[in-house]
């Protein structure tokens, strides 16, 4: 087990019990396997997503994310939509699972990040710039130097599913450049779906690289 591991598992324990969540109770595993290979179920989605839509997400996350490989190009689309788009039997197919275990994901490669950035610290100042790494505000401002804000799905979105306009490549485009900024913290609940999404395709390891350099290289 690579040392990044052994310091999760010494941690966080609770980070078992939100994976489990996941799995809807229906495999035992220890927190070291959950690591090591998640396998958890991907649960439909609760619509078929605009296929012009996806196809655009699909480009973005293959071009800015070269490194991350998803086998199940769904729970990343999960990622995108925020559970107000649609109603609360839906919500399972949102990024509303996803949310806890990225967070989780984030608090601990923030930690490890900021003692190794910033030697000397003490605990309660190290404490204090996880806090603002991982403030709604910051992570927002994330998914905007992402460039795509714009993909999320919101209570917002809905014409997206009933305009003609959007099943055109030239409409999604004006469509998408028409979009107001989303809630900070619709922002930031699909960056740390993303995160999340990131761990259950590709491991751990991947995780917190992908934290480090796609997550707290863009926070000022």
């Amino acid at each position: 087990m690579l040392r990044s591991t052994s310091r999760w598992c010494n941690k966080s324990a609770l980070f078992a019990d939100v994976v489990k969540d996941l799995t809807l109770g229906s495999r035992e595993a220890t927190l070291e396997e959950l690591l090591d290979h998640p396998q958890v179920p991907n649960p439909s989605l609760p619509f078929i997503p605009p296929p012009r839509w996806a196809a655009e997400l699909r480009r973005r996350l293959a071009t800015s994310f070269p490194e991350v490989e998803p086998r199940q190009q769904s729970r990343f689309l999960r990622s995108f939509i925020h559970p107000s788009f649609t109603n609360e039997e839906g919500a399972s197919g949102t990024m509303k699972p996803l949310i806890p275990l990225g967070e989780s994901i984030l608090l601990f490669a923030a930690d490890a990040w900021v003692v190794s950035v910033l030697e000397g610290l003490r605990r309660g100042e190290a404490n204090s710039i996880v806090t603002l790494i991982l403030s709604d505000e910051s992570l927002s401002q994330v998914l905007r130097r992402w460039n795509l804000e714009p993909m999320v799905l919101t209570d917002a979105s809905a014409e997206l599913l009933s305009k003609d306009s959007v099943t055109t490549t030239k409409g999604l485009v004006k469509w998408i450049s028409s979009k107001n900024a989303i809630p900070d913290p619709y922002a930031a609940s699909c960056v740390k779906a993303v995160v999340g999404s990131v761990f259950l395709e590709n491991g751990m390891d991947t995780a917190t690289s992908f934290c480090k350099n796609h997550v707290f290289s863009h926070i000022n």
